[in-house]
């Protein structure tokens, strides 16, 4: 009785020591799930710091040379222009930044050109000031302005650019020798101011014409009929100008000339790195100024050339890493709305989801159920099928593999019982049948080739001549009546060995030669007693009181 409360009391405490070496590992496991999830809160934090790192590295492709200018107050400046030493790739591609403007603003080299943008698309755009005037009062005085422009490396774009003359007595000449020697002009009359049409051209008070492609100059020159006399005081100037095309459009207003002669133009320009072709200034690996992820294109008259990042790719391509790629799936989002976009480089791919087909893009196939019917089909309805066409599929699999083992069992049993009442000898028996039957085959196919007169198919070559071959016949012939299936139509052994004295006697027969040895000559043409008509006797052939045979080779037989 005593020891009882000590054992329960024992057992009592040693429950509280687990309980609470239980609740200590508890603890220890909690905390250390704690500090997992923190450190991995930590290192996904990580992940995505460097992520908006990487993004925003890949967001901003450089621009200018490290440590040079980019900008000249709203005008961006790229590499291969520069504002001023190894910021520029040659003096003619500096940039002024004139400072004293607010905002500031850029000039072309140390001229007076402003410049309003720079696209390494290969252009440039230019405010042109050069608006040249003629003008005249009634008194007959003149005042006139004929400005002109000389560019030492760009070209004037012929496709952006066009040259005007407004006037009612006007024609107007412009002509360059810097780069393609040219002259053009237009001509420009009217009876009176009402006669001209707003945004008409067509030489009522208003002219235009082309630039030629390669000018890098042109001088403007004016010149008047009457001196404006028959159209005073409604249109006392004339005025003419290179401009783009989109920046001028022709207004009545412009006859009169009230501050005219104060317009400035926008001018597209051209421009290209060095003189020669693409191929030969790759030759050049020191000088050659398109870098990694770019392409270089020859300027149009294969003097020159400049650069460009590959499809999928944007950026400077003069400067190294300038040409980033463009990550569509956040600039484009080329995909629709089921697919999944994944940026490669100079490339996307659009991945549709599983059981979907089609390449997942907006503008193409999209995303599709290979059958459009079941497209509204709830996915529980499919996972449910599926579920059930493989359970289906396994009780099928388990079914057969239970036939399979019984069907081997039954076979094993069968042999069994085959070996135990006497199935050996009976399938002895009929194979022995069998070959029987062979026999009487090869003999039917034997009377069939006699009946279509192909007895020489089977022959061996050996045996066939030309001196023997009506012997041979007379042979097989008898042969035939040996195999007749009825006894009393076969020949006797004596009616035999008569048929083949007699054809032993016939002159030049094959048998005399080589074909017969001489016991077996003797032995068939021994003692004949009887001769034979077809059919006249009964007696059966003993084929076995034969001891020697001779055999023919029968070629195909069966």
């Amino acid at each position: 009785m005593s020891s009882k409360p000590s054992y329960e009391t024992s057992a009592h405490c040693a429950g509280k020591e687990y309980i609470k070496e239980h609740r200590s590992i508890s603890v220890f496991i909690l905390r250390v799930k704690r500090m997992d999830l923190i450190r991995s809160v930590v290192l996904l934090q990580v992940l995505i710091l460097l992520d908006v790192i990487l993004v925003a590295k890949a967001s901003t492709p450089p621009i200018a040379k490290p440590g040079c200018r980019s900008r000249c107050g709203d005008v961006i400046i790229p590499y291969p222009f520069g504002t001023g030493g190894d910021c520029n790739i040659t003096e003619e591609y500096f940039i002024t930044c004139n400072t004293s403007f607010t905002p500031n603003k850029p000039f072309l080299t140390n001229s007076n050109i402003q410049v309003l943008n720079i696209s390494l698309d290969g252009q440039l755009r230019i405010l042109s000031r050069s608006t040249s005037y003629d003008c005249y009062n009634a008194s007959g005085y003149r005042e006139w302005f004929y400005p002109w422009l000389q560019l030492s490396e760009f070209s004037i774009n012929s496709d952006k650019n066009k040259f005007t003359a407004i006037g009612c007595d006007t024609y107007a000449r412009v002509e360059g020798f810097l780069g393609q020697r040219y002259a053009t002009g237009c001509l420009s009359l009217c009876n009176n101011i009402t006669d001209v049409s707003d945004g008409s051209c067509s030489g009522i008070g208003c002219c235009q014409t082309s630039i030629p492609k390669g000018v890098r100059s042109y001088n403007i020159t004016l010149e008047s009929y009457d001196n404006h006399v028959a159209v005073l005081p409604e249109n006392p100037c004339s005025f003419a100008f290179v401009a783009e095309n989109d920046n001028y459009t022709f207004s009545s207003s412009d006859i009169r000339g009230f501050g005219f002669q104060d317009r400035i133009f926008p001018v597209t320009l051209d421009w290209k790195i060095g003189n020669t072709s693409c191929n030969e200034a790759k030759t050049d690996t020191t000088n050659f100024a398109c870098e990694e992820n770019s392409d270089c294109v020859d300027s149009e008259s294969n003097s020159g050339y400049f650069c460009k990042c590959f499809e999928g790719y944007e950026g400077n391509p003069y400067l190294s890493g300038g040409c980033q790629d463009i990550n569509e799936c956040e600039t484009m989002d080329p995909c629709n709305g089921t697919a999944t976009c994944f940026n490669l480089p100079g490339t996307y791919n659009c991945s549709c989801p599983v059981g979907y087909g089609g390449d997942g893009r907006r503008n193409g196939t999209g995303c599709s159920l290979p059958d459009n019917r079941r497209s509204n089909r709830s996915p529980l309805i499919d996972v449910a099928l599926g579920t059930s066409i493989g359970f289906l599929g396994l009780l099928l699999g388990i079914v057969f593999l239970y036939w399979m083992l019984r069907q081997r069992q039954i076979n094993k049993l069968r042999e069994e019982y085959f070996q135990q009442n006497g199935g050996v000898l009976l399938r002895d028996q009929l194979s022995t049948r069998q070959g029987s039957e062979e026999k009487r085959v090869l003999a039917m196919y034997f009377v069939s080739l006699m009946k279509e007169d192909r007895l020489l198919e089977i022959l061996d070559p050996r045996v066939v001549n030309d001196g023997n071959v009506e012997q041979l016949k007379e042979v097989a012939a008898l042969a035939r009546r040996c195999v007749r299936v009825k006894g009393e139509e076969r020949p006797t052994m004596k009616e035999v060995a008569h048929e083949l004295a007699g054809l032993q006697a016939m002159p030049k027969h094959p048998w005399s030669g080589s074909k017969l040895i001489g016991e077996e000559a003797e032995y068939l043409l021994g003692d004949l007693i009887d001769t034979y008509n077809d059919g006249a006797t009964s007696s059966s052939m003993g084929y076995d009181s034969i001891n020697n045979k001779f055999t023919f080779e029968l070629d195909g037989a069966r």
